[in-house]
């Protein structure tokens, strides 16, 4: 693995480095075209890095070093410093931790696992995913749904926005058959818009003094827009109300949100007032019915859960580390493999090769010979070992290990 994350480049570098869909295929395609048989380049706020499948991982290393700088416009030398290459199990576990948004600036951000599966298929499009990768990003994607299962880790939000959507669900449930008002223009109200939005959200308009000034916002949410001569009408028929409005004077008063609540037949009002100076005065929050949040409100509602994923990521991490021993295991019996087949060829040989010369030996010659042979290429190994002052204790302890033979084994004498 070798690439830039928020841990070791600034913003402005990640973004050069980070592809769009087009120049992804065009890395994926590049990365064939060095020579790298097996990689998938992974690209997001966090991050911009490549894992592959090498048997040379440092003249690799080098060459995915040079198309990603190449890509920014960078020298590999002056790129160099602000990237960190891992191989082996470390590559494994930082692959692991990464599915399972353990190496994201937001801890426990469940959308990581999604991008890497999308790297994933961009790279198998490429022709780029072989066994080893395969087995690779399979293993990350079963440590991930272990640590969402078995942990804590994702479910407390840890934005302002998140927030946002937890309270509104605690107030009104599901979200679908309500109704929301963003009062305003500013990036945190629009944010917490969307976050409403891809909560379910089922209807929001926008509202301003000014039309023109809040009609990009209403595009860019898929928003009505509500006159603002007209705010009565508006907020009794809004569940969620937004204000970013921001005046210096409060535009939500009690007298508002009472004429509001009677067209409503009381049914409850979740307003975040995120306006400085506050869009919503005092004493309209002591309405039994309307629900005032202020930005300090979401910011301890986020610290909670931000504090809560911190506890979780001890369980996580050893969760990762359990599975990246597991995945060592499973390489390592893989790479076995091919030996013991080799071994079983060899046996079946002999038996074949016995019973062609000996024909007419009944089932105790046959076998007592069978052993013999099996045998003679082993002893005569050890005894060549032996004359050559070899650890021959070692070779009969892997013996002992390998067939199962009881006994003290001379190896473990003190």
């Amino acid at each position: 693995m070798i690439g830039a994350t928020h841990r070791t480049a600034p913003l402005a570098l990640r973004e050069r480095l980070a592809p769009d869909e087009d120049a992804t295929v065009a890395l994926h395609a590049a990365l064939a075209g060095a020579g790298i048989g097996q990689a998938l380049a992974l690209a997001t706020c966090d991050r911009v890095e490549v894992i592959a499948a090498s048997p040379e991982p440092e003249r690799d290393a080098e060459r995915i070093l040079g198309l990603l700088a190449g890509h920014a416009g960078l020298d590999a030398a002056a790129l160099a410093p602000f990237t960190r290459s891992l191989v082996d199990l470390d590559a494994a576990r930082h692959v692991f931790a990464i599915a399972a948004g353990l190496e994201s600036l937001v801890l426990g951000e469940p959308e990581v696992l999604g991008q890497v599966k999308a790297a994933e298929a961009h790279a198998r499009g490429a022709g780029l995913v072989g066994p080893e990768l395969d087995r690779l990003t399979q293993a990350a994607y079963r440590a991930a749904k272990r640590v969402r299962t078995e942990t804590a880790i994702g479910e407390r939000p840890v934005s302002l926005a998140a927030a946002a959507l937890e309270i509104a669900r605690r107030i009104h449930g599901d979200l679908a058959t309500r109704f929301g008002l963003l009062i305003g223009a500013g990036d945190a109200g629009e944010l917490v818009a969307r976050a409403l939005g891809e909560g379910g959200l089922g209807r929001l308009a926008v509202s301003h003094p000014s039309e023109a000034r809040v009609a990009a916002v209403a595009q860019r949410l898929g928003a009505n827009l509500e006159p603002f001569d007209r705010l009565d009408e508006a907020l009794a028929g809004s569940d969620i109300v937004i204000s970013v409005l921001g005046r210096g004077r409060a535009i939500l008063t009690r007298a508002v949100f009472e004429r509001a609540l009677r067209a409503r037949r009381r049914r409850p009002i979740f307003v975040l007032d995120l306006a400085v100076p506050p869009d919503v005065e005092p004493d309209a929050e002591r309405i039994e019915d309307i629900f005032v949040f202020r930005l300090d409100d979401l910011e301890r509602v986020a610290e909670q859960g931000r504090a809560g994923r911190r506890g979780a990521a001890s369980a996580a991490w050893a969760i990762i580390d359990e599975s990246v021993q597991a995945f060592s295991r499973e390489t390592a019996e893989r790479e076995a493999v091919p030996a013991v087949v080799a071994l079983r060829g060899l046996f079946e040989a002999e038996r074949e090769r016995l019973l062609d010369e000996q024909p007419a030996l009944d089932a105790a010659g046959a076998t007592r010979l069978l052993v013999q042979r099996l045998l003679h290429a082993p002893s005569t190994a050890l005894r060549r070992m032996a004359g050559a002052g070899e650890d021959v204790a070692a070779a009969e302890a892997m013996l002992r290990r390998l067939f199962g033979v009881p006994g003290a084994q001379r190896d473990e004498e003190p």
